[in-house]
């Protein structure tokens, strides 16, 4: 068991009185103490700020007293990632801290641009929330009751997914809403990942967001995991045409790809006589999409390639078909036409490098 004080010199002194000494043990959560890690499983810890605390750090508000306590810390994602689950450390300590059951609230805020703040108030967020939970709401299970101190592993359900894009920095801050005493917390340890968090407070003069380090006197990390389903990249697109075409005609192919995730997708569409189709769309997943080109006077075997991303970016490989352009006599000769059709071989034998 470790034991950490709560901070240094005399502004962190009155906060030690006021908030206390805290004593505490591990927690059972550690998955894995990687940045970018999946797991066997759809639904994955795909962001894992390790859960192995050794001390809580206020978060909370109360109306009554105006007092506001909030923390934040830092994450990004290597592709861009839906979240639908939040897991973390919380607690209460002080005065009757074993019958705290305090609401909850989660936001999500994005990165300032100067690489160590949100870029507001956690209760008006940039991004997505407050989230709000009622004490019912959180799946909860006691770590330790110490006798003066009492620690959860929480974790709600987000009321939807949120989308984060890809190496962009964003900012989580998690916080309780009741009246003291007794005082809510969030857990942290001292191995952070990107920044250290930060914490913002009016109530002593804190400005939104001042860095941890300056107040605590040591850099700490906060403890939370975020979980959800890994934006799965739509199938390689079915495409559908006709294997010859004449030159100066339009020719036409459907195209249909089905995202695993339900999400609308963009084709891509190479042509192969040097024309590209640049990301249309997007439409639905599963329908039927219809594009037409007109190809020069040339006769000529084409590779048409053509390739799917869904809103978000998830991209799949390649699908191909292939058209021979034919003149107006070879297009004419049904007997020609069906040998290229049942040896296709023989249509590379015509094509004009």
């Amino acid at each position: 068991m470790k034991k950490a004080l709560f901070g240094k010199g005399l502004v962190i002194g009155i906060v030690v009185l006021f908030f206390g000494v805290n004593t505490i043990a591990s927690s059972t959560l550690n998955i894995n103490n990687n940045l970018f890690f999946e797991l066997e499983e759809i639904e994955s810890a795909i962001w894992d700020n390790d859960m192995d605390y050794i001390d809580m750090v206020p978060a909370q508000w109360d109306e009554s007293i105006n007092f506001d306590f909030f923390l934040a810390d830092d994450f990004l994602f290597e592709n861009i990632q839906e979240i639908n689950d939040v897991h973390w450390i919380g607690g209460y300590w002080g005065l009757n801290y074993s019958g705290a059951c305090y609401d909850w609230y989660i936001s999500f805020m994005r990165d300032d641009g100067s690489g160590c703040f949100p870029d507001s108030n956690p209760q008006t967020p940039s991004f997505a929330g407050p989230f709000c939970y009622s004490w019912d709401d959180i799946s909860k299970e006691i770590i330790e009751d110490t006798g003066s101190y009492i620690y959860y592993e929480m974790s709600v359900d987000l009321p939807e997914g949120v989308i984060f894009t890809s190496f962009d920095k964003f900012w989580i801050s998690i916080w309780a809403e009741g009246a003291y005493p007794p005082i809510s917390g969030w857990g942290y340890h001292y191995d952070y990942m990107l920044k250290p968090a930060v914490l913002g407070s009016d109530y002593y003069n804190f400005s939104f967001w001042t860095p941890g380090n300056e107040f605590l006197g040591f850099d700490f990390d906060m403890c939370f995991q975020l979980t959800g389903w890994p934006n799965l990249p739509p199938s390689a697109p079915v495409i559908d045409g006709p294997s010859f075409g004449k030159p100066g005609e339009e020719y036409c192919i459907k195209l249909s790809s089905i995202d695993p995730d339900g999400d609308n997708v963009i084709y891509y569409i190479d042509w192969g006589d040097g024309t590209f189709e640049d990301w249309i769309g997007p439409f639905q997943s599963g329908d039927n999409v219809t594009k037409c080109h007109t190809y020069p006077p040339i006769t000529r075997l084409y590779e048409i390639r053509v390739k799917v991303k869904d809103i978000y970016g998830a991209e799949s490989g390649w699908g191909k078909i292939y058209v021979f352009i034919l003149n107006n006599r070879m297009s004419d000769n049904l007997f020609f036409l069906r040998l290229l059709d049942s040896y296709p071989i023989l249509r590379k034998l015509f094509v004009l490098l």
